[in-house]
């Protein structure tokens, strides 16, 4: 198991632009760790509306855990978070 720290449940963060304005609050809903493999397609879908097809978000996904983590593997554990919009700035 890892030992990283995650938000707790309901934490509210603001997400800036490049520059470090603020561009909105959301409010961390749900947290879990998974192998890479059992990230349902309802979850991609959520992190990628644009983009729904699961298989482009699983290219994508592991196209840049491999760039960061060579070795990769679908069996690696990996985090899914969710949030929900709490207001635009």
């Amino acid at each position: 198991k890892s030992s990283a720290k995650f938000p707790p449940l309901n934490k509210e963060s603001c997400i800036t632009d490049f520059d470090g304005r603020p561009v909105c609050l959301v409010r961390v809903t749900r947290i879990a760790t998974m192998k890479f493999n059992e990230v349902s397609p309802e979850h991609a879908a959520k992190e990628d509306h644009l983009h729904p097809q699961y298989e482009h978000w699983r290219r994508r996904h592991i196209e840049y855990f491999k760039s960061i983590k060579p070795e990769f593997s679908e069996s690696d554990e990996v985090v899914c978070v969710e949030f929900e919009l709490v207001r635009i700035f």
